[in-house]
């Protein structure tokens, strides 16, 4: 790959599924000067919590505390990434090669189909998106939010 194609590309580093469905993508713009989380290995948890005073288009979707308890869990979790375990470099995570998979341009965007799941799961099931809170950053958006989201 060239130097000039090579800028064109921006390749997802991070997709999450639920059911096959794309729930989240966060999108590498690092050659456009964003950060991205790409330079050290990571690790995959959730938690539940009470965001209902700011994560809940701020306050209007109130939670129903009749339906607690609240459990979080995985069944069948693969976590489909370079599994770094500090033995090799994290560059070599990303370098583009055949052993590489999630680094051929396949993977450089989200396909017709999955961009059409993911615009229903935002558009029906999406409570809150930091990249429209505009109250929480004050008017001064990260800046990935001026960017295609997926």
């Amino acid at each position: 790959m060239s130097n000039t194609s090579k800028h064109h590309i921006h390749y997802y580093g991070c997709r999450w599924y639920v059911d096959s469905l794309p729930i989240r993508v966060f999108r590498n713009y690092q050659s456009d000067g964003i950060p991205y989380p790409n330079q050290q290995g990571m690790w995959g948890y959730c938690s539940i919590w009470d965001g209902e005073s700011w994560a809940t288009r701020g306050g209007l979707v109130k939670t129903d505390w009749n339906s607690a308890p609240f459990i979080a869990r995985f069944s069948n979790f693969t976590a489909r990434a370079c599994k770094w375990n500090g033995q090799i470099s994290i560059t070599q995570c990303a370098a583009p090669t055949a052993a590489n998979w999630w680094t051929s341009p396949v993977y450089s965007k989200l396909s017709s189909a999955e961009q059409g799941a993911m615009k229903r799961v935002r558009d029906n099931y999406m409570i809150y998106d930091y990249c429209q809170d505009t109250k929480r950053f004050n008017g001064q958006m990260p800046p990935e939010c001026s960017k295609p989201q997926y």
